[in-house]
């Protein structure tokens, strides 16, 4: 998609977030043992919605004029850092 819509002045990109503080995963972790088991995995904790915007902003902006065809993972680093235990079957 990058490449047609590039002839055309127009820069494609996606935003891949982890987990996202919102209403409704803020039940979810109302509960202590969900959030418990939760910051086991996720050292850096769940994200504010906030950060996701800001990349968002970041992505539509003149400072990104350069970047197109590009996924970006803003999950707090837990994909470059998550332990194999998580990923088993």
């Amino acid at each position: 998609m990058a490449p047609g819509c590039g002839l055309m002045g127009i820069r494609v990109n996606a935003l891949a977030p982890g987990y996202v503080e919102t209403p409704m995963t803020r039940v979810i972790f109302e509960s202590p043992s969900l959030r418990e088991a939760f910051a086991k995995d996720h050292a850096t904790g769940v994200q504010p919605v906030e950060d996701v915007a800001s990349m968002a902003v970041f992505l539509a902006s003149d400072e990104a004029a350069s970047l197109t065809g590009a996924v970006l993972t803003c999950d707090r680093g837990w994909t470059a850092f998550k332990r194999p235990a998580v990923l088993a079957p």
